[in-house]
């Protein structure tokens, strides 16, 4: 029988900053992620790019602070109502944090319906 592999996917910097008298600064969600990635953490989610300055500016600041095992995620939403992809500022906002193929993606975004289309059309690529 083979083996499965489990990988954890952490939200501490998105879920557990929601509590009642929490307030991370950008320096404690380093510290945090820096901390997770060290235990071992297979994905952490840094936030939701666009919602408030602190959360895009940790995307920027994660980029450089050498995870050596923790892949960063994002949390989002599709496209609003009656907005074409290539105008909705939350998916703008997602790929401007970095963590999709930025060049790639913005040549064929456009033609794409919705951000789930992105990611399958991402995930088939990859994976094909």
């Amino acid at each position: 029988m083979k083996k499965k592999k489990i990988l954890f996917y952490d939200t501490t910097l998105r879920d557990g900053s929601q509590m009642e008298g929490i307030s991370l600064s950008l320096r404690d969600k380093l510290m945090i992620a820096k901390r997770l990635d060290r235990f071992g953490m297979h994905y952490l989610e840094g936030g939701w790019p666009g919602s408030n300055p602190k959360d895009m500016e940790f995307f920027r600041a994660i980029k450089k602070a050498g995870l050596r095992h923790a892949r960063v995620a994002a949390f989002g939403s599709t496209r609003r109502p009656h907005v074409k992809v290539k105008d909705d500022p939350q998916l703008k906002a997602l790929l401007d944090a970095g963590f999709v193929p930025l060049d790639e993606l913005r040549s064929r975004y456009a033609e794409l319906e919705t951000w789930s289309q992105i990611c399958l059309d991402n995930w088939n690529r990859i994976h094909d």
